[in-house]
């Protein structure tokens, strides 16, 4: 599969489709599919009038990462807007550099890791939270394995974002964590991908790690 973004001031007027393209209309996106066997094309055109919403976030944003640990509040960025911060943050420019470097400017997409490290910091404790209410209602402690996985995955999240991986999608997450080589972010992550699978059969334990895990995330935060 290739995978092509196209940055347009303004939404072409008309997408035309030729013998072998499928053209789709989703979200912010015009997207056509190009079937030249083997290979599938994906193109995707993105006005900025669909994505200048994310900078004006971005900026109100901006005081809050200075402490994520002592967030009061925080824009939400859907995972949509996230997922193309990322592929302009991080794509290989073809054509256009200087609109590319004008847009991840524009965008303030240097500060990506930062705010995807603390908004999933913040699910993270909300998690922790949640586990802690759990044993007050004598829950099952498989109820328990399920938020300490997902609280690990948010932990782990947020420290490859501060590793420089902002990719939103949680389908290569462990694999994501083998390309970490900053000795400090990875040893916390092989913590937090062990303790994900992990079948303890006290609640208590559990609660620990899941409070130790989001302690250890905070302080790499501040």
């Amino acid at each position: 599969d290739i995978d092509v973004l196209v940055l347009a001031q303004n939404l072409f007027d008309e997408t035309k489709a030729v013998r072998g393209e499928v053209s789709l209309h989703t979200g912010n996106l015009e997207e056509t599919l190009i079937y030249q066997p083997p290979y599938e094309i994906h193109v995707a055109m993105l006005p900025w009038s669909s994505i200048e919403h994310v900078s004006r976030e971005f900026y109100k944003a901006l005081p809050a990462l200075e402490d994520p640990t002592a967030l009061q509040s925080l824009p939400v960025l859907n995972y949509a807007d996230i997922k193309l911060l990322h592929r302009i943050r991080t794509g290989t420019t073809v054509l256009g550099d200087k609109i590319v470097q004008e847009w991840r400017q524009l965008l303030l997409s240097d500060f990506l890791p930062y705010y995807l490290a603390a908004f999933t910091y913040v699910y993270a404790m909300e998690m922790a939270e949640k586990i802690r209410g759990l044993k007050l209602r004598s829950c099952r402690v498989e109820t328990a394995w399920q938020v300490r996985r997902r609280s690990s995955e948010e932990c782990i999240s947020s420290v490859l974002a501060l590793a420089g991986h902002t990719n939103p999608s949680r389908r290569w997450m462990f694999e994501y964590i083998e390309l970490v080589t900053q000795p400090e972010y990875r040893s916390v992550l092989e913590v937090l991908a062990s303790d994900a699978f992990r079948l303890d059969s006290d609640i208590d334990t559990i609660i620990e790690s899941v409070e130790r895990n989001v302690e250890q995330v905070g302080t790499l935060l501040k």
